[in-house]
Formats: C-alpha cells, structure tokens, sequence
C-alpha cells in the first residue's frame, strides 16, 4: 500500500499481482491490483482482477466503483452505468460513486440524471469543486 500511496504504481502493480496470485480468493487482493491498475492508466487490464474482486465480494463497493470507472473510461457505458449504480447502493456516502456515475451519465446525454448525481456529491461534501463545476455548466442556459 505504501508504494501505491507514494505513486509509485508499478512497484504497487507488481506485489499486489503477487499477493492475488497467492491468494485468488480474496475480493481485496484483486481490488487493490485492479485500483493499482486502474491508477496507472491500465483500464483494460483492471477489468479482469476487479470483475474478480465483484464476483468473489458482491458487496465490495469500492470494487463495483473502480470497475465502473474501468468501464466508464473504456467507453463500455452501459456496463460500467451497470456496475455505478450497483456501487451507488453500496457506498451512499461515497462522493466519487456519484461524481463517476454523473460523468457517465452527462457523457451519454442523460442531463437530469447527470444534474442528480453532482447534487448528491455536493450533497456528501459541498466544497467538491468539479461537481460544482459541473453542475453549473449543466445547469447554464444554452
């Protein structure tokens, strides 16, 4: 965790595809190695260990979230707006569940949902400036 928390993202990759590979029946082994993957701009190779983590932890929120983004960022929106509002459920007080899921959603032209979204991140942490952001740009006559 230490060299994921300093960046250094590779070094983070490469024990925690060790410590999965060692234990792949645990959901946080292969969430930990999906967020490092995912960190280091590597989406499609995330997708595998954090479907793992989902599959093997139904209820690891934090898993749904960041597979979502996986998702979201590989342009697969109706699988990753799948995986959001699963995480939605799961981590109410999460502002970055609502922050990706409003990104998606304005990203597929669903406005009002979008519009929803950044007002529950601002909602969960009213100083959230990107949710403000957007929100205003949504909110602005055309």
């Amino acid at each position: 965790r230490l060299r994921f928390s300093e960046g250094d993202y590779l070094a983070a990759i490469e024990a925690y595809r060790r410590a999965a590979e060692l234990r792949p029946d645990i959901a946080s082994m292969q969430s930990n190695l999906g967020a490092a993957l995912l960190a280091a701009s590597r989406h499609e190779d995330a997708v595998t260990p954090l479907a793992r983590a989902v599959a093997l932890d139904p209820s690891l929120g934090i898993a749904e979230l960041n597979l979502g983004l996986a998702l979201y960022r590989l342009d697969r929106l109706p699988e990753a707006a799948s995986h959001l509002d699963r995480a939605a459920v799961l981590e109410p007080g999460n502002a970055g569940v609502f922050l990706v899921r409003g990104m998606l959603r304005e990203s597929a032209g669903w406005r009002d949902a979008a519009i929803a979204d950044y007002r529950r991140v601002l909602e969960i942490d009213s100083r959230h400036d990107e949710a403000g952001e957007r929100l205003r740009a949504l909110s602005a006559p055309p």
